[in-house]
């Protein structure tokens, strides 16, 4: 492994493709359609008009990551405003399931409510009318909506905080992978010394430069997270133990140059890194049963 400083241009898309999916966050608590549709399309304005009337697409706007449409420019002028008095209670949810149960179930756009100048939205068939219920006892099960709206929340934002730490762990190591194979693909002498000394060249260097890739692009992906951060644990370990138990050392010399230890120190970081991700991935998995 080889952490010599790869091109420019290379780190930084790298860093900056990787932080904008760090902190591109989806909406994941509000009630959307397709296509991050809140409230099925409906205008927002319009039921403090007291109508539930759908919105036209030609007019609808992108507020924290949910669209919103309206049925005219003037109503989205008005939105636009003061967004925050328009949006509904409890993400768009049923306010009736919230208070009852606290869980997030799907609405009928045409049944609302308007009380004390906020949006009410609910569960209607055929067969069931939720308002009608919420109506009947609305004061305690707003009370109640309320406090279990702000636990989902909660709980949410504490997923959303470990998600992001946990993705800048993996983001490193991926980074401390990825920088090191323009040198091992292109038989850099540092590299060349490294996998002569352990008898393993050229073929090794090109083996784990291939392994590398594959592992750096897998630890920036949702699905492969777990087992690419096991994968490239592994990878640490022989990298330490490469430099520990052979005559590479953990100062690496080749001719008159020298690593001063750097490729040891960042195999050690990238194997902390490996371990504190597993771990609070386990702790995450523990907390959810």
């Amino acid at each position: 492994m080889n952490i010599s400083c790869a091109p420019k241009m290379t780190l930084i898309t790298l860093v900056n493709l990787c932080f904008s999916s760090l902190f591109f966050i989806v909406n994941a608590q509000q009630n959307l359609s397709e296509n991050r549709l809140g409230v099925s399309g409906y205008d927002l304005v319009e039921y403090f008009n007291g109508n539930a009337f759908p919105g036209n697409p030609n007019f609808k706007i992108d507020y924290k990551g949910v669209l919103y449409q309206f049925k005219n420019q003037v109503n989205k002028n008005i939105f636009n405003e003061n967004p925050e008095v328009y949006l509904p209670q409890y993400g768009g949810w049923c306010a009736y399931a919230m208070g009852y149960n606290g869980k997030k179930v799907e609405i009928n756009p045409e049944s609302f409510s308007i009380e004390n100048n906020k949006l009410y939205l609910f569960y209607k068939t055929i067969i069931t009318d939720t308002k009608k219920k919420w109506l009947k006892n609305n004061q305690e099960l707003k009370m109640n909506a309320d406090q279990n709206w702000n636990k989902l929340i909660n709980k949410y934002n504490s997923n959303l905080m470990f998600s992001k730490i946990n993705f800048l762990l993996r983001l490193i190591v991926a980074i401390i992978l990825i920088q090191s194979l323009y040198f091992k693909f292109t038989g850099h002498a540092e590299a060349v010394h490294i996998f002569s000394t352990l008898g393993v060249e050229p073929w090794g260097r090109i083996l784990l430069a291939c392994i590398e890739l594959i592992v750096g692009i897998a630890l920036l992906l949702p699905k492969t997270k777990l087992i690419s951060t096991w994968a490239a644990l592994g990878i640490m370990i022989g990298a330490l133990g490469t430099h520990l138990l052979t005559p590479l050392g953990v100062v690496v010399e080749w001719g008159e140059n020298s690593d001063q230890g750097q490729l040891f120190l960042m195999a050690l970081i990238a194997f902390l890194l490996c371990t504190i991700s597993l771990i609070q991935e386990r702790i995450r998995k523990h907390d959810a049963k």
